[in-house]
């Protein structure tokens, strides 16, 4: 029998058993409830039926037992609960793994029924809703069926705001068209709790700053239920006052270190804007000017809850500052003046250190280590800006070198060090920021949101890396843009202007063999010069959290470009000269002409407390234009490795269905990247006992060549592609220490991108292979990472 499909088999009967197995264990007379379901019937209005059913499955007073993995954690209870003595083994398990059964009972499913009807006539308009149950019993367990008749609806036919403030009452009109509440809204509970919650954000931005929820009462006419009801938004008065107070912004002190530190009394003092600034020191520890941006309320205007908390929050993420206190006070009990005081904390120490140690294993035999650390100064020209120093180095040890000599014991060695200025303001040098505004391509608001928001970037560094035998690549580079994060779940990285030198020298005589004999692969080796003036790179990262669903969606899209700005000034000098001339810095060196596209999207979901899905999904392409030949290797793609198709090395597979050095391979260091690449993964994610996760994990994907490759046959993109995607699939053991995640995941090729002549057939039979391991060995392809793949 086929290996799969005895695995097949019995994972087959280990369900069915462990599905069964709770039941018999249950006291004599009760019934495991093992599935409630409920049916949405009779709608005579367009509903989302998936909703509904959510909505009210939350409302079950009995819910059903998850498992763990394939097993019923009831099972694990019912086995380990009433044993007398209990090791610390038994207690994880019925902490972390087992859970109590459910037991069916008849008067909670009634009182289930009349919630569920309940609910849809209360919350949801449905003021005809019925919900009957029906019970389906087993010989020790019961299945439960609500059946739910929605009926008619009723919607809203107006929404009126009544009150005794007018001056509220005025307010709230005209702004009614952001109201939630509008004609032929559903009667839904939710969207009247959004209504109150917007209503009430909008009157603390307009200086009500002690309205709340208790000063809101949404009621609505619903003398006849076959109509459209009509809605009165009441807004209910302060205890024994006439009206709502409106505050206006007073005094605000801004004391910018913590008292003590040097003197007891203030010594430095600035006004800005009519925002007091008081020191303890003869000198200011961060500059007046840069936190007065970073305070958005000012003395005389009404008060804002927005610019209350945008406050608070730019003032925290000042690195100079470890705490933010900000303290509002009254100069009398009438008063409708806020004053503030503000106390700013500084961090302990301006310079702080951090080092870490990386370290693998491949089952090439192969092993690394590299030894890193970062010097960072968060308060450089007293403006709280960051400068960090970082610096890396590692080597990779070739452990077959002990039994041949011929092998070099240092396989690769790679450093580089990085510079990095960080500005908690917008530098905009070319005034871009104003072009595209004056353009109409972004609005007003969208201006004022960057420059409150943006961070600016100055990046310098040198990286090396050297292949012994092979070749030593020596990098260069310099970037300047902006981090601009508008809220919490969006990222945007513009990187205006950037510099990047690449240099390359080939010392090994196979390798330069093969450079000569395939000269689509020796042009990416050029050196190459990568220029951004105007644009180099974008980033957009957004995350989106779905309750409903218990998942995270996260998407990741980034875009390169190089050389546009050049090559554009030179087909334009071409054109009105009517010349054809290739524009290059020098002879050894050429500008590098490319765009690189790459997006990324991954979810998440959490299956129950103890395992979780995940999912990614990431495609790129990157293509040359202008008079260049290829995209230089650096920036050409590829598969394998540790985060991306786990059973293939780093750069082993492909492109396409090019097969020659992994079915002959020749000993020599894997260099495969491509034009496209297109890959996806499946994670299921499990806790083990103690700080142990396990993992099962299924990779898919490739990459390909834009171009015909003549020395590389089967490596351009066709409509074939298809046929061309490598499989593979294993299992991981990971160590959680809550601040750093050990991966250890070991991949098997299940599928191959080409058909081997010796089988005729891309899937690999894996009891034949284990036995002749000439694709896996028993353990598969061990990768050791930090953190999770995605």
């Amino acid at each position: 029998m086929n290996t799969t499909l005895k695995a097949f088999c019995c994972l087959l009967v280990s369900s069915v058993f462990f599905s069964c197995a709770p039941a018999k264990l249950l006291n004599e007379g009760d019934h495991l409830l093992k599935k409630n379901k409920i049916n949405i019937q009779d709608v005579q209005d367009p509903v989302d039926r998936s909703d509904i059913r959510y909505e009210l499955s939350n409302l079950l007073i009995t819910k059903t037992n998850r498992n763990w993995l394939w097993v019923p954690r009831e099972w694990f209870y019912l086995k380990l609960h009433d044993k007398p003595q209990k090791n610390k083994v038994t207690k994880f398990i019925l902490k972390r793994m087992a859970e109590k059964p459910a037991i069916y009972d008849s008067i909670k499913t009634a009182e289930t029924a009349n919630r569920l009807e309940q609910y849809l006539k209360n919350k949801k308009g449905f003021y005809n809703a019925e919900v009957d149950y029906k019970v389906i019993d087993g010989r020790r367990s019961t299945f439960t069926e609500y059946d739910v008749s929605l009926f008619k609806r009723s919607y809203v036919h107006n929404s009126v705001y009544i009150g005794n403030d007018f001056e509220i009452i005025e307010q709230l009109i005209d702004n009614k068209s952001e109201s939630f509440i509008k004609k032929g809204t559903p009667i839904d509970a939710l969207i009247f709790d959004l209504e109150k919650q917007r209503i009430i954000n909008f009157l603390q931005n307009q200086g009500y700053a002690y309205f709340n929820n208790s000063h809101i009462a949404i009621k609505g006419d619903s003398t006849n239920y076959t109509k459209d009801i009509e809605i009165f938004i009441e807004i209910l008065n302060p205890t024994n006052t006439e009206k709502h107070k409106r505050y206006r912004v007073g005094e605000i002190n801004v004391i910018t270190d913590k008292p003590g530190v040097l003197s007891d009394s203030i010594v430095s003092t600035t006004n800005l804007d009519n925002r007091l600034y008081q020191s303890h020191r003869p000198k200011f520890l961060v500059k007046p000017k840069t936190l007065n941006k970073k305070v958005f309320m000012t003395s005389g205007e009404i008060y804002s809850k927005d610019k209350y908390y945008k406050t608070i929050r730019k003032l925290t993420d000042l690195s100079s500052y470890k705490f933010v206190k900000v303290n509002p006070y009254f100069l009398s009990e009438t008063d409708t003046i806020i004053n503030y005081n503000i106390q700013l904390s500084p961090q302990t120490n301006k310079w702080i250190a951090t080092f870490n140690v990386d370290n693998y294993y491949s089952t090439l035999n192969n092993y690394g280590i590299g030894l890193g650390g970062t010097l960072q100064n968060r308060n450089v020209f007293r403006g709280s800006e960051v400068y960090s120093l970082s610096a890396d180095a590692g080597v990779e040890l070739n452990l077959n070198s002990f039994n041949n000599t011929e092998l070099s014991v240092v396989r690769t060695a790679l450093a580089s060090v990085q510079n990095k200025f960080s500005f908690p303001k917008l530098i905009d040098i070319y005034q871009s920021l104003n072009l595209v505004n004056s353009l109409n391509i972004i609005s007003d608001n969208t201006e004022k949101q960057i420059r409150d928001n943006a961070e600016t970037d100055f990046n310098l560094g040198i990286n090396y890396n050297k292949t012994f035998r092979y070749n030593t690549i020596v990098s260069f580079n310099f970037s300047y843009g902006f981090d601009y994060r508008p809220n919490q779940n969006n990222r945007v990285i513009f990187n205006q202007t950037g510099v990047d030198l690449i240099l390359y020298t080939q010392k090994d005589s196979a390798f330069i063999a093969d450079l000569e004999n395939n000269q689509l692969l020796a042009n990416s080796f050029n050196n190459s010069l990568f220029t951004g003036i105007f644009f180099q790179k974008l980033g957009l990262v957004r995350t989106s959290v779905l309750p409903r669903l218990d998942m995270n969606l996260t998407s990741i899209f980034e875009l390169e470009v190089s050389g546009l700005e050049i090559a554009t000034v030179n087909a334009a000098y071409n054109g009105i000269l009517n010349k054809n001339e290739l524009w290059q810095f020098s002879d050894a060196l050429d500008y590098a002409n490319f765009i690189k596209l790459e997006i990324d999207e991954r979810f998440a979901k959490e299956i129950n407390d103890l395992s979780s899905f995940a999912f990614r999904f990431t495609t790129g392409v990157a293509f040359k234009y202008f008079d260049d030949q290829t995209v230089p290797y650096v920036r050409q793609f590829f598969n394998g490795g540790p985060s991306s198709i786990r059973a293939w090395q780093p750069r082993e597979l492909g492109p396409g269905s090019y097969s020659e050095l992994l079915e002959n391979p020749d000993g020599s260091l894997f260099y495969q990247a491509g034009d496209f690449k297109m890959e996806a993964s499946f994670e299921y994610r499990f806790d083990l006992p103690s700080f142990f996760e396990g993992a099962l994990f299924l990779d898919a994907g490739n990459i390909w060549t834009l171009s015909e490759d003549a020395d590389r046959p089967g490596s351009v993109l066709s409509n074939q592609f298809y046929k061309q995607i490598a499989v593979g699939a294993g299992y991981g053991i990971r160590m959680d220490f809550s601040f750093l995640i050990i991966r250890f995941d070991f991949g098997y090729k299940l599928r191959n991108p080409y058909i081997p002549v010796d089988t005729g057939r891309h899937w690999i039979n894996l009891a034949q292979d284990f036995r002749t391991r000439k694709y896996n060995n028993r353990f598969g392809n061990l990768n050791i990472a930090i953190n999770y793949p995605f």
